[in-house]
């Protein structure tokens, strides 16, 4: 029969008998059209600002749930292959395909008004596409811009490196200028709110480059923290053992650790607020730029969690890293082999949904790039298996969890970094 059908018609069915033939194969090999897990979601950001983009091919009724009902070290470490083949991407804008977008990742750095429209991303293999949801993003000029105001984490504070300690950083465009802080580390504070083998002693040490600046060894004569945008703050312990400081402090790098002031361990809190009030928060003044925390991470309530809020009019970008094999370096041994760091949106009903999680970053170009960008501990290995986010987020309190992938436990660190 096939001998009866002419030149034009074969040229009309060969490519359709093809894609069928194309698309038995596929099936054969368990190829599938890929599914979009998790999609751009639309942003509004100062003028001059990065925004990240970003959509996966993960099925989400994989995620995890913040009570850990889903192993965590399968959903974080989750990729975009069906199959066995890897996914395509390419971002559009306004329905154009975008020359070089061609990652899961779409950056858009010092954003203008010509940036502000329509994006979607288009998600292929060999059996089928796929278009992501559409994100809007929209460019202004905010009088009270988006940033990092507040971080805070709950977790054990042991002896030697296994001590909790908090990092951050104040800058602004011009790294002049200083900000007010509130710094707190609770221990018997936490007892009214159910928590078990809380650090009864916690004192507070405050450090910059040339040493210690400051030292805390309980509330006395620093009861009253700083007044303006600090959130909602515990009450202290009645006793007066929970340790706070509040200071104006120039642009730079400063680390506050906390510790047992009598040799002692249990459970602390601690917390990093930028207590200026809106009204200052105006476009490059000084702020809180960079938050970490150094942690044992356990098991189970032994995991750390950091929360985190931003404030403001606008969404920000931030790099956030978990950091475990990269830490020997600095002289730690006993790291957290494979860091999972799983993020949340904190709801106004305090249920969470889950953003994105990651574990092994991949040595990712453009995450080195931003790295580098930002002044971040550098890598010495693209292959090292810590984990990174890189997201724009709006106004919101958020959820960061790290734990070990494979269960394992050891020294870990997370990171903040708010991309300008």
């Amino acid at each position: 029969m096939l001998r009866n059908i002419n030149r034009s018609s074969f040229s009309i069915v060969c490519p359709v008998f093809l894609a069928i033939v194309a698309a038995t194969v596929d099936l054969a090999r368990g190829v599938t059209p890929p599914e979009v897990g998790q999609g751009p979601c639309s942003q509004t950001i100062e003028e001059g600002a990065t925004v990240v983009f970003s959509v996966d091919a993960v099925d989400d009724s994989q995620n995890p749930n913040v009570d850990g009902n889903t192993d965590i070290g399968a959903a974080a470490s989750q990729d975009s292959d069906h199959g066995g083949e890897a996914t395509k991407y390419q971002w559009l804008r306004g329905g154009t395909p975008l020359v070089g977008a061609s990652e899961s990742v779409l950056i858009i750095k010092n954003a203008s008004s010509a940036d502000a429209g329509s994006y979607r991303c288009s998600l292929s293999n060999s059996a089928g596409s796929v278009l992501s949801e559409v994100a809007t993003l929209h460019v202004v000029k905010a009088s009270i811009p988006g940033r990092l105001i507040r971080m805070s984490c709950r977790t054990f504070s042991g002896l030697g490196e296994d001590r909790l300690t908090a990092g951050f950083v104040i800058g602004s465009t011009s790294m002049l200028g200083q900000a007010p802080v509130s710094m707190r580390a609770s221990g018997p504070g936490l007892l009214d709110q159910g928590v078990e083998r809380a650090l009864p002693y916690p004192a507070l040490v405050l450090r910059d480059t040339s040493g210690v600046i400051a030292l805390c060894r309980g509330w006395a004569g620093e009861r009253k923290l700083a007044a303006g945008n600090t959130g909602t703050v515990e009450k202290p312990d009645a006793l007066g053992r929970d340790s706070a400081l509040n200071r104006a402090l120039p642009c730079g790098a400063y680390t506050a650790e906390i510790f047992g002031d009598k040799g002692d361990t249990g459970f602390a809190d601690a917390q990093i607020l930028d207590a200026s009030l809106p009204s200052q928060w105006v476009p490059g003044a000084a702020h809180l730029v960079n938050a970490s925390i150094r942690s044992p991470v356990g098991l189970g309530p032994n995991v750390p969690v950091m929360r985190f809020s931003i404030g403001g009019s606008t969404s920000i970008t931030l790099l956030i890293r978990g950091m475990g094999p990269a830490l020997r370096s600095l002289g730690i041994s006993r790291v957290l082999e494979t860091p999972s760091l799983l993020l949340y949106r904190i709801n106004g009903d305090s249920s969470q949904t889950w953003l994105q999680s990651n574990t092994r970053w991949g040595g990712k170009h453009y995450l080195s790039d931003i790295a580098r960008k930002v002044g971040a501990f550098p890598w010495k290995s693209d292959l090292t298996a810590d984990a990174t986010i890189l997201l724009t987020l709006p106004p919101a309190d958020y959820l960061l969890i790290l734990a070990g992938a494979n269960g394992e436990t050891g020294v870990a660190l997370m990171e903040l970094y708010e991309i300008p």
